[in-house]
C-alpha cells in the first residue's frame, strides 16, 4: 500500500513539473508576398525577368501580360506583371527598394535607362490573380463566338442574295430571248382605292338634309280625312259627362 501511494505521488509531482515547464515557441509559418509590376521593361523576356529580380530571393510564381497591340519581330511586348515571392518580407523589403531604381545597373545594359514601376499587394494571393485571368479568358472566348456566328450569319445572307441574283438574271435573260412565254404570266396592275374620312361641313351637310327629307315625307302621309280637331274631342267628352252624371 505504501509503494502504491509512493507512485502516485511520484506522478503528480511529475505532472505540476511538466505544468510549469514553458510552452515551446509555436513555428511562424511563412506567407508568400504578391508584387504588381505596371510596366515591364521593352525586350524584356520571362526569363531575364526572373534572373535579374530572383537575386533577392526565391520566386515561386511569376506572370506577364502579352500586349497584343504591339507584337513586333524582335519578340513580344509586355504590359504589366506580377511575382511572388516565398516570403512576404523579402517582397515588401525588394518592392520598397527597387521602386523608381534603374533596371540595369552597369551602362552597358541595355535597360539602364528604365526603371522599375513596382508595389507590394497586401492581402493579395495568387489564386485571386489566376480566378481573374480566368474571366478575362472566358470574356474572350464568349467575344469570339459571338464573332464568328455574325460572320456565319453575314455568310450565309451574302451567299442566299447571290444564288437570287442568278436566278433573277436567267429569268431576264429567258425573258429577253423568248418573251411569247411570258405574255400570259404578266399580271395586271392591281388598282388601290381607299375610303378617306368625311369633314365637319360634309357630314352637317347629310344631316340637314336628313331632317329636311323626314319633314317631307311626314307631310306626304298627311290624309285630311283621319285629322281629329282636339277641340271636337274635349266637347264629346263634356257631353257624355252630362249624361251619365245626370247634369250635374
Amino acid at each position: 500500500m505504501e509503494s502504491q501511494e509512493e507512485n502516485v505521488e511520484m506522478e503528480q509531482d511529475n505532472i505540476k513539473e511538466i505544468k510549469s515547464l514553458p510552452p515551446k515557441p509555436k513555428k511562424k509559418t511563412v506567407e508568400p508576398g504578391v508584387i504588381y509590376l505596371s510596366r515591364i521593361p521593352n525586350g524584356m523576356t520571362v526569363r531575364s525577368f526572373k534572373e535579374i529580380l530572383g537575386r533577392y530571393g526565391t520566386i515561386t510564381h511569376c506572370y506577364l501580360q502579352p500586349d497584343e497591340k504591339t507584337v513586333t519581330k524582335k519578340g513580344r511586348k509586355y504590359s504589366e506583371g506580377w511575382i511572388e515571392y516565398s516570403d512576404k518580407k523579402i517582397s515588401k523589403r525588394v518592392a520598397l527598394s527597387l521602386n523608381c531604381q534603374r533596371v540595369g545597373i552597369k551602362k552597358r545594359s541595355k535597360w539602364y535607362d528604365e526603371l522599375w514601376n513596382m508595389k507590394y499587394l497586401s492581402n493579395f494571393k495568387w489564386f485571386h490573380l489566376t480566378e481573374r485571368l480566368e474571366y478575362e479568358r472566358a470574356l474572350r472566348e464568349q467575344k469570339l463566338r459571338k464573332e464568328v456566328t455574325q460572320a456565319k450569319k453575314e455568310t450565309s445572307f451574302h451567299i442566299q442574295n447571290i444564288g437570287k441574283s442568278k436566278k433573277m438574271r436567267k429569268m431576264e435573260k429567258k425573258k429577253k430571248e423568248k418573251p411569247e412565254e411570258f405574255k400570259d404570266d404578266q399580271k395586271p396592275d392591281r388598282i388601290f382605292s381607299y375610303k378617306l374620312k368625311d369633314t365637319e361641313n360634309e357630314i352637317l351637310a347629310r344631316k340637314t338634309s336628313g331632317n329636311i327629307n323626314k319633314n317631307s315625307d311626314s307631310l306626304k302621309s298627311f290624309n285630311p280625312d283621319n285629322y281629329v280637331n282636339p277641340k271636337s274631342v274635349k266637347a264629346n267628352t263634356s257631353f257624355l259627362k252630362n249624361i251619365f252624371s245626370g247634369g250635374l
